[in-house]
C-alpha cells in the first residue's frame, strides 16, 4: 500500500531521502500503463512553503466549497490561524484538522472537527500539510526535520526550523492522502474541545520563574486589560516580572538616558520613578511586585517586537504575556513590527495570549 512507505519513517530526514520517498510513490502509481507523477515540486524553503499553503487556503475559500484536510502539528499552532480558518468556515469550506493535544473552543471556531494525535515526529499525520478536495484541489506536505527541541515549536520561519516537502496537483496523490486522512478520522473521532483557560489558572500551571509582560502609558486598552488581569492573579512568589514599555520605543534615540556598563539592564522602580520620571511605568512595576518575587522595567533599545523577542531571549524568560489583540493588530502596529507572528518566529519562551473577555491561551 502507498502509505506503508510513509510508515517506515526512515527516509524523510534529508532531501535525498525525501526524493527516494517520492520515487517510491512514483513507482507505485506507475504500475501497468499509468503515467508518471505530474504537477509535482519538491520544497525545502519554509517561506515558500508558507506562501503555497496560504495560496491553497485562499483558493479553496474563493471556491466557497470543498474539503480541506490540514495538519497543525499541535494545538498551539492553531491559535494564530483561528481568524483565517474562521473565514474558511464562513465561506462554506469543510475543515478537518489534525494535531497533538486539544485546542480550546475559541481557537477552533472555524473547524469542522479536530482530531487529536499521539506525539510523533515522523508520521505523516503529525506534520504540516494542507490537502484540498474540490474545485481547488491541491496537496502540500511539509515534513519538519528540525532537532527535537525545536520540532513543533516557534514559527515556521524561525532560523532553527528545517522542512522537506512537496506540493502536487496530481489527483492520485491527492486521493491517496485523502484516503489516509479519512482512515484516521474513522479511527480517531473528533476531540471534545476545551474552554479557554483563565489567565490565573494558566499562569499557576506554567509556574514561570521569569515572565515578560507589555506595559505602556495607558493609551492602549488591550495592554491595560492584560495588566489589570495580571495584577488580580494569584501570587507567583518565585517569578521575576519584566515590564517592557511599548510607549518608550523610538526610531531615533536610545531611550536609556545614561551611559555605562549597566545601560541596557532591567531598571528598578525607584530609578524609573526618580531618574526617568516615568511614574506610570513605576506604578506598574509596583503593581506587579505585589504578585511576584520582583518586578523591573525595560525600555526598548529597538523598534518592534523583534526587540521584545531579543530582550526575552537575553533574559531567558519562561513566559511572554501578550494581549490577543496582536493576533489581528491594526495597520499602524503592523507597520511598526508589533505583531504576534513576528515575535513567535523569534522568541524562545512560551507565549500566553490574553483575551479581553478573560480567556488565556498558551502558544
Amino acid at each position: 500500500m502507498l502509505w506503508e512507505l510513509v510508515k517506515t519513517e526512515a527516509t524523510l530526514q534529508d532531501p535525498h531521502g525525501l526524493e527516494s520517498f517520492i520515487r517510491g510513490l512514483d513507482q507505485e502509481f506507475r504500475r501497468g500503463d499509468s503515467p508518471p507523477l505530474e504537477g509535482f515540486t519538491f520544497l525545502y524553503d519554509a517561506r515558500e512553503m508558507l506562501s503555497l499553503s496560504r495560496q491553497i487556503e485562499n483558493d479553496i475559500r474563493s471556491a466557497r466549497a470543498g474539503t480541506l484536510y490540514v495538519g497543525f502539528q499541535n494545538e498551539a499552532k492553531l491559535g494564530p490561524e483561528a481568524d483565517r480558518y474562521q473565514r474558511l468556515g464562513d465561506a462554506g469550506v469543510t475543515v478537518y484538522a489534525f494535531g497533538e493535544g486539544v485546542p480550546d473552543t475559541s481557537a477552533a471556531r472555524g473547524l469542522t472537527s479536530w482530531h487529536s494525535l499521539e506525539p510523533h515526529h515522523a508520521r505523516l499525520e503529525n506534520q504540516w500539510y494542507l490537502v484540498a478536495d474540490g474545485a481547488a484541489s491541491a496537496a502540500f506536505v511539509g515534513w519538519e526535520v528540525s532537532d527535537d527541541d525545536v520540532w513543533g515549536r516557534y514559527g515556521v520561519t524561525h532560523p532553527d526550523k528545517k522542512f522537506a516537502g512537496f506540493i502536487s496537483d496530481d489527483t492520485r496523490v491527492i486521493s491517496a492522502l485523502i484516503a489516509h486522512f479519512e482512515e484516521l478520522r474513522s479511527s480517531q473521532p473528533a476531540a471534545q474541545l476545551r474552554p479557554p483557560g483563565a489567565l490565573d489558572s494558566v499562569l499557576q500551571e506554567l509556574s514561570p520563574k521569569r515572565a515578560m509582560v507589555l506595559a505602556d502609558d495607558g493609551k492602549r486598552s488591550w495592554v491595560q486589560s492584560l495588566l489589570q488581569a495580571l495584577s488580580l492573579s494569584s501570587p507567583l512568589r518565585d517569578c521575576a516580572f519584566y515590564l517592557y514599555d511599548l510607549s518608550a520605543a523610538s526610531y531615533l534615540i536610545d531611550p536609556y538616558p545614561y551611559q555605562g556598563e549597566d545601560q541596557h539592564h532591567p531598571l528598578s522602580e525607584s530609578f524609573v520613578r526618580n531618574a526617568l520620571k516615568r511614574e506610570y511605568l513605576a506604578d506598574r512595576v509596583l503593581q506587579l511586585s505585589g504578585i511576584g518575587a520582583s518586578a523591573e522595567a525595560i525600555l526598548p533599545t529597538g523598534v518592534g517586537f523583534k526587540d521584545l523577542a531579543k530582550w526575552c531571549n537575553e533574559l531567558e524568560v519562561d513566559v511572554l504575556l501578550l494581549p490577543s489583540y496582536y493576533l489581528r493588530a491594526r495597520l499602524i502596529d503592523r507597520l511598526r513590527g508589533n505583531t504576534f507572528a513576528l515575535v513567535a518566529d523569534s522568541v524562545r519562551s512560551q507565549i500566553v495570549l490574553y483575551d479581553e473577555t478573560g480567556g488565556a491561551t498558551v502558544y
